[in-house]
């Protein structure tokens, strides 16, 4: 069964394309290291007092810049 129609399909087509063209320019998900400190082993479950005030789900799991 389809699920998108042929405008639809043209637009997603093309938001892809674009997405592959920016790949090379768009800056990597800072995700926290697995051996730095951050997670509890051997459970590797964030320690707590490390997550950003209100972050959830995905966001629980990506470090703050960190300032040079």
């Amino acid at each position: 069964m389809d699920r998108l129609n042929d405008t639809r399909f043209r637009t997603v087509g093309d938001e892809l394309r674009e997405r592959m063209r920016m790949l090379q320019m768009t800056s990597p998900i800072p995700y926290r290291k697995q051996n730095d400190g951050e997670y509890q082993i051997p459970t590797m479950e964030l320690k707590p007092g490390l997550e950003t005030p209100g972050a959830v789900r995905f966001a629980l799991y990506a470090a703050e810049p960190k300032l040079r």
